[in-house]
């Protein structure tokens, strides 16, 4: 049958819009291809900038990191050396003030030249006030007494046994002998002027410095003709800070001088009478 020429350009349109749709998905898909590929462009760049971005952060952080740890290691050394200096000045502070005082330091006394009783021509000693501090000390005064002698003419007052009542006169005969110094280098001693014969003797000394009281038993010993000595130095809390007995010295004789030692009183308050 023969298709009438209107038919014909029926098909022939039908046939040109179905390629026109053919056309138009296929520019549709590859403008859609594009623009994900666009996308995928842009977003990539942005990464790569957002990543650029984040590195520039973090070397600005370490940066800035760094800085506050250099920052804190300068406040720290600079602390440390304000705490060292602190403690300088401390430590220059208190020696200064021990220098002016004479710090813990303190006088005492020992004897010498005491001999065996056969050698009765040497028998007689002297005393020594001894300064063993590594500071110089002020204003010294020592006083020795003869314990037998005040113990034979004291009268206790009281039940205080520490208080002990004596005559002026013989407060004053009880005194062997007295050291005022007005100062003494470290490490030094001052020999008195005068000789003892001490050999059976038991010694009571009040000691002051500056900075410092203390008290001194001395006690002699005499055992196969030879004189033994010792001596114990205690600080106004009756803390023994110092003892000391001659080497070579026998048991027994060590026992007689400890035991001389306990006749004195842990400490002494001279009440004075007329």
């Amino acid at each position: 049958m023969k298709m009438s020429t209107l038919s014909i350009i029926a098909l022939t349109l039908i046939f040109l819009g179905g390629v026109g749709a053919i056309l138009l998905a296929i520019s549709q898909n590859f403008s859609s291809a594009k623009d994900k590929q666009d996308i995928l462009n842009l977003t990539k760049a942005k990464n790569d900038e957002l990543q650029t971005h984040l590195v520039e952060i973090k070397s600005e952080r370490d940066s800035l990191k760094n800085d506050l740890k250099h920052r804190d290691e300068k406040i720290q050394k600079q602390s440390d050396t304000i705490i060292q200096l602190n403690h300088q000045i401390v430590e220059k502070s208190n020696y200064i003030k021990d220098y002016l005082t004479g710090g813990d330091g303190y006088p005492f006394i020992t004897t010498k030249g005491i001999k065996t009783i056969d050698r009765t021509k040497t028998e007689q000693t002297t005393f020594t006030l001894f300064n063993e501090s590594k500071l110089p000390l002020y204003d010294i005064v020592a006083i020795i007494f003869d314990w037998n002698y005040v113990e034979s003419k004291l009268q206790k007052t009281g039940k205080d046994d520490n208080s002990l009542r004596l005559s002026q006169n013989d407060f004053a005969q009880s005194m062997i002998y007295r050291f005022d110094e007005t100062q003494m280098a470290p490490n030094t001693e001052i020999l008195s002027k005068e000789k003892f014969d001490l050999h059976n003797g038991l010694l009571y000394v009040q000691l002051k410095s500056r900075s410092f009281f203390v008290f001194e038993k001395i006690a002699f010993v005499t055992e196969n003709g030879i004189i033994y000595q010792g001596f114990v130095i205690y600080d106004n809390d009756n803390k023994i800070l110092k003892e000391w007995i001659a080497p070579g010295t026998p048991k027994t004789a060590k026992e007689a001088i400890l035991k001389k030692y306990n006749q004195i009183p842990p400490k002494v308050n001279f009440t004075l009478t007329e």
